[in-house]
């Protein structure tokens, strides 16, 4: 379905102003919770009521159930609400933003060096195969995008950095959007007015099957795209975690890590295509409070983390082993490091990687993996 006349008041907004938004906090430095209070139209100071605070964790936690299920979200949001009462309710929303910046600050800071390495590793494919761009996918992709950008600005060597909204709502698959699928003809023209595509240009996503990759593909947009995951569960699509060899990226252990990548709270909410002049143009409305503040947070501490490594020596199965002690809920940041199990498995991935992917191995990998991790 495709939404008539692009709003961009009362809440909903291209997805584009988001990025930017993002982008302008790392590189301009701004304090994150002045800058979530003014993007929410929030006075810092202003007195926030006790059951105010609890609805706001109520949302926060609904926003992330999406990605991970009720059951870990409701544990995650309880660990938070906890941590920012500590030291008793907050009194303002700068004391709650402040509170949500000390926990998501330690997540981010955690992970910095692991996806740095992952960035990394797409840099250097990039230049083996002469590639200029890269293309990050959906809203996960915005804190890649930051890594990129703040890791690898002086190593950059030409390439351009992308931001493609594209989300399984969009093109009709395992979606609980009550929206129809967009027609495929507003979703080629939404994609090529966003990024390249085809020889030259690199998809990079969080993982793990490739629907929006096939997608782009039956709609003849992949051509010869390198296309590369932090953790795959497709044999024909190159995964991160599955290329470490350490004892750590095992099936689920890498499933575990990308679920709990895919987990960290988005700045908006599920992206829908509306009708701008003759163009085609994703928006959506923002996030709760406290999930904007989270997102970022992320993107401040993965930023000035990761801008201070050298991405070529950080060890991938270094960072795996700690990670991998850290599978433990209550931890002093207030949310997990990791998520406590994996998110339940998509019902159709076995009929999917079986029967619907008719477009053999993708680059860089020459030949599907053994084992599809």
């Amino acid at each position: 379905m495709l939404i008539r006349d692009a709003p961009t008041t009362d809440g909903v907004y291209r997805v584009s102003r988001f990025h930017a938004i993002t982008r302008e906090l790392v590189e301009t430095g701004d304090p994150v919770v002045p800058v979530t209070c003014r993007f929410l139209g929030l006075d810092p100071d202003q007195s926030i009521r006790a059951d105010k605070v609890r609805e706001l964790f109520r949302r926060y936690t609904d926003a992330i159930a999406n990605d991970i299920g009720f059951d870990q979200a409701h544990l995650i949001g309880a660990a938070l609400a906890d941590n920012v009462r500590r030291d008793g309710m907050p009194r303002t929303h700068g004391q709650l933003f402040s509170d949500v910046e000390s926990a998501y600050g330690v997540v981010g800071r955690t992970w910095a060096s692991l996806l740095t390495a992952f960035v990394a590793a797409v840099v250097r494919e990039c230049r083996r195969h002469g590639v200029t761009d890269i293309v990050f996918l959906a809203r996960d992709g915005i804190l890649l995008d930051v890594v990129h950008r703040s890791a690898h600005e002086a190593r950059r060597g030409g390439i351009t950095d992308w931001i493609l909204d594209l989300n399984r709502g969009m093109v009709g698959v395992n979606s609980s959007d009550e929206l129809d699928p967009v027609p495929d003809e507003a979703l080629i023209r939404h994609i090529r007015a966003s990024v390249p595509l085809g020889d030259g240009v690199a998809i990079v996503d969080t993982g793990l099957y490739g629907t929006l990759v096939h997608t782009l593909a039956r709609l003849g947009l992949l051509g010869d795209s390198m296309v590369m995951f932090f953790s795959s569960r497709n044999p024909y699509v190159y995964g991160f975690l599955q290329a470490v060899e350490a004892s750590s990226a095992e099936r689920e252990f890498a499933t575990l890590c990308c679920d709990t990548l895919e987990s960290w709270p988005k700045p908006y909410r599920t992206a829908r295509l509306a009708a701008a002049g003759d163009g085609v143009v994703a928006v959506a409305e923002a996030a709760d409070p406290i999930s904007v503040c989270a997102h970022l947070t992320l993107a401040r501490s993965l930023a000035d983390s990761s801008g201070r490594l050298d991405p070529d020596e950080v060890d991938p199965a270094a960072e795996l082993a700690i990670l991998d002690g850290l599978q433990a809920l209550g931890t002093a940041a207030g949310v997990p490091l990791l998520l406590p199990r994996m998110v339940k498995q998509w019902l159709d991935a076995a009929h999917f990687l079986g029967t619907e992917w008719d477009i053999g191995p993708l680059p860089p990998l020459t030949s599907p993996r053994r084992d599809p991790g």
